[in-house]
């Protein structure tokens, strides 16, 4: 038995550099994995760490009281705000070149927040359009009333400036709870990570302002969770419940075997006064919140019947994709899983991380957009993992497993570069600034009809009523009816599509290769070409109208 502990053990600290120099050589585009089941070894490889994880004892205790006595470390403090810096910096790159906000996102937030702006001081809850009740809860829009009344934030610098400084904040709470349940070494290391995450950087570029804001609530609640702070941990809840519904569902499910483990009874005073503080944001939403609990579980049974999923994973890169991109610290993250259960350590960390896992490997529900938060969690993980079993490692030198460490780092920072290298928004300067001109160059009772693509834009920027297919509140046509009106060339069939609006409807049309949409039928039209550029514009009256 002890011979198989010590080859294991050796085999695990030779794995672990060959594993380091593929991934870095990898990640240089100097050899490619695609020929070999690269994968099965990367989930194989923590297995043989478990020897070393078995043989430490009381290591995270010492170390937790070392943090106790240097709380105050000036040099920790310091490499947090530098990585804080990092983060926001990389954020406000795009910036730089271009003022057009990035991901799809931006018209729809820029709408609502302008909205709600002006019918401060007032909350306009009963004019707000369906499509806006159904897919954005109030906190957020609460959150953007109290920067433009105390700092004047428009939507724009909300987007450029407050959204950056938001991914830049969520490195404290990765900080302080993997501090918390392990150790400052591991917490480093977990700050480290996250600062140079593909995807949370991919998060930000997608404009996911409510994910943001529910990982900073998701890691606080689970470090009061883990402090045992119940009082302001029902604060922390029920802002998950006005900010971040995915998040709030992961948090309640995380508290179910919590609590049955622990049979605390203040779990349900939490559930009971978060239920009465979230009150007053849901009732009003009923109507919208319960079809959507409704739509959750038959999307996850559906899923779990059928070997394709069949929907409800929302927009992000799927689970293949981020075992790529999460390569460098995925071994690493699955080590700290692993030592957290040889430790027997049951916290809400565990629980989120195992219930984010099978919510996302099976498909359950809104499994795309969780990845961003069990990247999260496994960042973590892989601070834990990386320092119990790898610095901490007898078998490497101390001098080696730092190397080693900094290799890793680089490899994950070649991939991120490359993603701040290629990003770009959806439309360009000029023609986001054409939709704008709309706005003082149509009627103001016109309608601008718009592919999917270029929807949000359009209501965002053009302050006019937008037509799309399958957006906002127009309902007359199904979805075969709008295919069809998409790529048809018949000038009578788009002439009698369009009269099912009486005012004058403009057409706008970007430029842009993933942009469908056949113009033929309005060239042979009696339509009026407005603009023909990057942008298309055309007017057409409708036959009623004439």
């Amino acid at each position: 038995m002890m011979d198989i502990k010590r080859i294991l053990e050796s085999s695990y600290a030779q794995l672990c550099i060959i594993f380091i120099v593929i991934v870095l050589f990898k990640e240089m585009d100097v050899i490619s994995t695609n020929d070999i089941n690269f994968m099965l070894f990367v989930y194989i490889l923590p297995l043989f760490c478990i020897p070393a994880l078995l043989r430490i004892k009381n290591s995270e205790q010492n170390n937790n009281n070392n943090n106790n006595n240097n709380n105050r470390n000036p040099r920790i403090w310091l490499l947090l705000l530098i990585l804080t810096l990092f983060v926001f910096i990389v954020r406000i790159l795009p910036y730089l070149h271009t003022q057009v906000p990035l991901g799809y996102d931006p018209g729809f937030y820029k709408y609502a927040i302008e909205t709600y702006i002006d019918n401060l001081p007032h909350i306009p809850e009963s004019t707000l359009p369906d499509w806006l009740k159904s897919m954005y809860p109030q906190g957020l829009f609460i959150l953007t009333d109290i920067l433009y009344i105390f700092a004047g934030y428009d939507a724009m610098q909300f987007f450029k400036l407050f959204f950056p400084f938001l991914c830049a904040l969520l490195i404290l709470p990765v900080f302080i709870l993997t501090r918390l349940l392990f150790d400052e070494r591991s917490a480093v290391i977990a700050a480290l990570l996250y600062a140079i995450s593909y995807t949370q950087y991919t998060m930000f570029t997608y404009l996911y302002i409510k994910n943001v804001i529910g990982l900073i609530l998701l890691l606080l609640a689970i470090y009061l969770l883990e402090k045992k702070k119940f009082t302001p941990l029902v604060l922390m809840f029920a802002g998950l419940g006005i900010y971040h519904r995915p998040e709030f569902l992961l948090f309640s499910l995380i508290l179910i075997p919590y609590f049955f483990r622990s049979r605390k009874k203040e779990i349900i005073f939490v559930v009971v006064a978060t239920a009465i503080l979230i009150t007053p944001f849901w009732l009003p939403r009923l109507e919208y919140n319960l079809p959507m609990i409704h739509g959750i579980v038959n999307t996850a049974v559906s899923n779990i019947q059928t070997v394709e999923s069949s929907g409800g994973g929302g927009t992000f890169f799927g689970f293949e994709i981020y075992e790529w991109v999460s390569l460098a610290y995925l071994p690493f993250g699955l080590i700290g899983l692993i030592y957290i259960l040889l430790k027997k350590k049951w916290s809400g960390l565990l629980y989120g991380f195992l219930i984010n896992s099978a919510i996302v490997v099976f498909q359950l529900f809104f499994f795309k957009r969780l990845i961003i938060s069990l990247d999260l969690l496994l960042i973590i993980l892989a601070g834990a993992g990386l320092n119990y079993g790898f610095l901490e490692s007898k078998l490497i030198s101390k001098k080696l497993g730092i190397a080693a460490v900094l290799l890793l780092l680089i490899s994950s920072g070649i991939i991120l570069t490359d993603q701040i290298t290629h990003v770009r928004p959806l439309l360009s300067d000029n023609q986001l600034q054409t939709i704008e001109q709309m706005a003082y160059n149509t009627e103001p009772d016109a309608y601008i009809f718009a592919t999917n693509y270029d929807a949000p834009w359009v209501l965002g920027w053009s302050n006019r009523e937008v037509i799309a297919p399958g957006l906002f509140n127009y309902t007359m046509y199904d979805k075969s009816e709008w295919l069809r009106f998409l790529g048809t060339k018949d000038v009578e069939y788009s002439n009698e599509f369009l009269s099912a609006w009486d005012d004058p409807v403009y057409i706008y049309y970007s430029v842009n290769y993933f942009n469908r949409l056949e113009l033929e039928k309005f060239e042979k039209s009696n339509a009026t070409l407005l603009c023909d550029n990057e942008s298309v514009i055309y007017r057409i009256v409708p036959a009623s109208v004439c």
